[in-house]
């Protein structure tokens, strides 16, 4: 179980890299950055095959690991990445980038102008769009999409990496 462990903090750790030379090298506006976004799930999935597989061949399973413990393997490997990525989250929309909502509130205020609904809806969706939008949903919604994606590949990887006994 060990493992699972620092194999989640690992692949948090490198998320929060990713994002770091994302941001500062400006990837956004290149051809690899439109594919940045795939990294992380790249990462979490990896991660999550890597932890079953060493794990199966250690001692303790012996070659054989059950659909059961599998799982709880990837369900480790993704909570622990989640609180990791959660963490850099708040602390990129916080310190790091805290311009990011003030830029997202403008690029959906151009799009609301150019669709040409009226100021009050405008007024309206901007407010929602900034409730929406702070340094706490953001780790919400980082923290429980690594945690839902890393739950759906561990049931299905799980399936795929089990031995039976022979």
């Amino acid at each position: 179980m060990r493992i699972a462990i620092y194999i989640g903090l690992s692949i948090g750790c490198l998320t929060g890299v990713w994002k770091l030379i994302e941001h500062y090298q400006d990837l956004s506006g290149t051809f690899l950055g439109e594919y940045g976004g795939y990294v992380p799930l790249a990462l979490i999935l990896a991660g999550i095959t890597i932890c079953i597989l060493i794990a199966r061949s250690s001692i303790e399973f012996g070659g054989y690991i059950t659909y059961k413990d599998s799982i709880r393997l990837g369900l480790v490997v993704s909570l622990f990445a989640s609180l990791v990525i959660g963490v850099f989250v708040f602390i990129y929309h916080t310190w790091l980038n805290p311009a990011y909502i003030s830029e997202l509130l403008e690029t959906v205020e151009q799009t609301l102008i150019a669709e040409g609904l009226s100021p009050e809806e405008i007024t309206l969706r901007l407010e929602q769009t900034r409730e929406s939008s702070g340094a706490w949903m953001q780790v919400f919604i980082a923290t429980s999409a690594t945690m839902m994606m890393g739950m759906m590949y561990s049931f299905i990887v799980s399936v795929v990496l089990k031995k039976a006994r022979k």
